[in-house]
């Protein structure tokens, strides 16, 4: 390999590692303001594809490596399809980062490599929610998550969500980038006369401002929500029993596993009058509302109505099928061979009266590890790639709906996202345009215990309170169980690993819906638009019809 190519290779993995420190839960969220310096210096210097392609997967292996190496668990007890998908999104991923940074570096071809620059920011936002579309989607790296640790700036993304804050990020770095750039091109004039010059002052002003300015209004924005009135209250109590994630699935253990999140539940029951407890993603490992298991279900029945509390839990539900009107990708029930299934990873609330008040049935689903992407077109095929622990080849919800908690005259909207659905803000938006007054994750995080895993997740939880002013409850098998306000303020938060019930009361006070709640994801619809018009002419300008002769 050339010594160029080594050089410049170097400088983007230093990139990725400055960018990958920058990320939650990191403390050096400030890191990231800069960290694409070194990758822009790069693509302002004239390469052939195949050496941008080659530097631009070094960054992302970085990146991704920093940020993201614990995907892969590294317990004793983990499966080892668990750490071969790890590892293999670890070596795949990166090739994803490759688009945006193959669209600046081929518009800098032909308008120029400064212009090229200038126009990073518009294809990276671009790609990042591109990169959260379909079954494939994987929007956990987005760079605006590096501000979370910074309460005031990222209040900003009430305005155009995490997708505006990506964008103003990447602002800074392209701010940065060009102020040192003018700074250098002075090098023949006297140290101080480099900082008075009009190119200089320009750019390092709109750094400043793009470090500054959204923590100003963060500023304002909290004391405005800080100052409204808790009209309401709703009374939770959040369950975390720290459970193995690989033996809560084996047979034998289920009565000890409910009886367990009763008794913690019950420990802050006493003394603690609550609406409703909120037990973890799979916390009823079983179908529970088929009639098999009638004693499970009435057994809980029986225990909403002595506590006077509703449940919202997490459990494995099964929808069972005539052989003659099964869906394609149905098998057979394991204790009835004439009869078909699909497995849902799903969510119930089993209101105080001991009535169904709706399920919630998971609709994005982990790629690979919960469901073979768009696995109807592959068939049989799509069953050789299966995780051995009880939670894979789920199906698809198909409608995400509120479920209500009803109390005399009062009703709480929930909207409930398990585990990775909480990464799409788009999808948690729906529920607050649907009226929704509380936002709910639960988890089972614990497959990544002793990671920066369960914090990440949590993490981006609390900027999806943010986006559109909402409390959110998250309640995770061994943590993060916390609950969040709709400033992204933890409210109370248990400690990670142990045993215990946490409860809380959070206002329900409605605010005016935030921007991002009203246009969505318009910010990074109209960058992938003004992308694709960028691309286009480029490609028009360079067609020969056009060349002269």
């Amino acid at each position: 390999m050339p010594k160029a190519t080594w050089k410049l290779s170097l400088i983007a993995a230093v990139a990725g590692v400055l960018l990958g420190l920058a990320f939650p839960p990191s403390a050096l969220g400030g890191l990231a303001f800069g960290a694409f310096v070194p990758l822009l210096w790069v693509l302002s210097h004239p390469m052939t594809l195949g050496r941008l392609l080659w530097v631009g997967y070094v960054f992302g292996f970085c990146y991704h490596g920093v940020a993201n190496w614990w995907v892969s668990s590294w317990q004793a007890e983990a499966d080892p399809y668990l750490l071969l998908a790890g590892l293999a999104l670890w070596v795949g991923h990166p090739i994803f980062f490759l688009v945006p940074l193959a669209a600046t570096w081929w518009v800098g071809n032909r308008w120029g490599l400064q212009w090229g620059v200038r126009s990073f920011p518009v294809f990276w936002v671009a790609f990042e929610w591109l990169h959260s579309l379909g079954e494939i989607g994987y929007p956990w790296l987005l760079v605006g998550y590096t501000q979370v640790g910074n309460l005031f700036w990222i209040q900003a993304a009430d305005i155009a969500g995490i997708w505006g804050a990506s964008f103003l990020v990447l602002w800074a770095n392209v701010a940065l980038y060009e102020a040192l750039q003018a700074w250098r091109q002075k090098s023949g004039v006297p140290f101080w006369q480099r900082f008075v010059n009009g190119a200089f002052l320009c750019w390092a002003g709109l750094h400043v401002a793009m470090v500054l300015l959204p923590g100003l209004y963060g500023r304002a924005r909290l004391e405005q929500l800080r100052a409204m009135p808790q009209e309401r209250m709703l009374r939770a109590v959040l369950v975390q029993p720290a459970f193995n994630p690989w033996a809560k699935w084996e047979s034998g253990s289920l009565g000890k596993q409910i009886g367990v999140q009763q008794q913690l539940s019950d420990s802050v029951l006493e003394h603690f009058r609550a609406q409703v407890v909120v037990w973890n993603e799979t916390a009823i490992p079983v179908p529970v509302t088929l009639p098999e298991y009638r004693w499970l279900w009435e057994g809980l029945q029986r225990w909403v109505r002595s506590r006077d509390i509703a449940l919202l839990s997490g459990f494995a539900e099964i929808r069972p099928y005539r052989a003659d009107s099964a869906p394609p990708l149905s098998r057979p029930l394991p204790w009835d061979s004439t009869r078909f299934y699909e497995a849902y990873n799903a969510a119930f609330l089993l209101t105080a009266s001991g009535d169904l008040g709706g399920i919630h049935r998971k609709i994005r689903l982990t790629p690979f590890a919960e469901r073979f992407p768009y696995a109807e077109f592959f068939g049989a095929v799509a069953r050789l790639v299966e995780w051995g622990v009880g939670i894979s080849a789920w199906a698809k919800g198909k409608e995400q709906r509120l479920v209500f908690l009803l109390r005399g005259y009062d009703s709480v909207a929930f909207g409930v996202a398990i585990c990775i659905e909480s990464i799409f803000p788009d999808f948690v938006r729906e529920y607050a345009r649907q009226g929704g007054d509380v936002l709910v994750v639960i988890s089972n995080d614990a497959w990544f215990d002793h990671t920066p895993g369960p914090a990440q997740h949590f993490a981006i939880a609390r900027v999806r309170a943010i986006e559109v002013r909402r409390p959110l409850l998250r309640c995770a098998n061994s943590g993060i169980t916390a609950a969040v306000l709709p400033t992204g303020e933890v409210l109370a938060q248990l400690p990670q690993y142990v045993p215990g019930a946490l409860p809380v009361a959070v206002p329900l006070s409605r605010t005016t819906p935030t921007l991002y709640e009203r246009t969505g994801d318009l910010l990074p619809q109209s960058l992938t638009l003004l992308g694709s018009l960028l691309l286009g002419a480029t490609l028009l300008l360079q067609s020969p019809l056009l060349k002269k002769p």
